[in-house]
């Protein structure tokens, strides 16, 4: 007898891949974010931050997309999985930094104010669905 009725299992199935296509696009608007941001001066106030932390949370994201397609018998080293803990403060940097760039543009700057728009939205979707991830690992770690 399964542990989980079939109907469940395809419930689970298709919710990772919602969460993966959901990163899939995620990284895509990053992209066009880093995109926009490495044609920005340097001067430009929170430029550098948030150019900084959306590429670490590009590769973070690749990392944890990658580690879910892995064969059976492997997995990812000891440190390498907790990377994934990584995202949390990344993300409220990227919140903050997000936040404060969008204040120094102008409406007139057209789609560019829609990517970092999109950028906040999608982080704060990303912390929303991370955090239960982190109150659950801590649980488990602390005795």
């Amino acid at each position: 007898m399964d542990i989980f009725p079939f109907s469940a299992v395809i419930v689970l199935y298709s919710a990772t891949f919602y969460i993966i296509g959901f990163n899939l696009a995620t990284i895509v608007v990053y992209l066009l974010a880093v995109r926009y941001l490495l044609g920005q001066p340097r001067t430009r106030r929170y430029r550098n931050t948030l150019l900084a932390a959306l590429i670490c949370l590009i590769s973070l994201a690749a990392l944890n997309i990658t580690a879910r397609f892995l064969p059976q018998g492997m997995e990812l080293s000891a440190p390498l999985a907790y990377l994934e803990m990584l995202s949390i403060p990344l993300s409220v940097v990227i919140l903050y930094a997000a936040r404060r760039y969008r204040q120094t543009m102008s409406l007139e700057d057209g789609r560019p104010v829609r990517y970092i728009d999109l950028v906040f939205w999608l982080t704060l979707v990303m912390l929303g669905m991370n955090l239960p991830g982190l109150f659950l690992a801590l649980t488990v770690a602390l005795p």
